[in-house]
């Protein structure tokens, strides 16, 4: 995954990765995957994020292509809403 960004109001991450492959994506740290999107033929793809994240969180994604391998980790910062 490449691009990570999540959007001011928290609710959105966006990215880019292989057409057609997995998004994976852990938002509370617990290894655990909390949701999933496909990438699209554009090479781009959007996770809607609920709740929404607004408190510096580190959100986790890993992509997996049509053969089951796994992207190396990428790690994106919510933003900061407490500040």
């Amino acid at each position: 995954a490449s691009n990570l960004s999540i959007n001011a109001a928290g609710t959105q991450l966006t990215g880019a990765g292989e057409a057609g492959a997995t998004v994976r994506v852990d938002w509370n740290g617990d290894g655990v995957i909390d949701a999933t999107a496909t990438v699209g033929s554009n090479g781009q793809f959007t996770v809607p994020l609920n709740p929404p994240l607004t408190n510096g969180e580190t959100v986790t994604v890993t992509v997996r292509d049509a053969a089951g391998n796994d992207s190396p980790a990428a790690t994106v910062e919510a933003p900061d809403s407490t500040a």
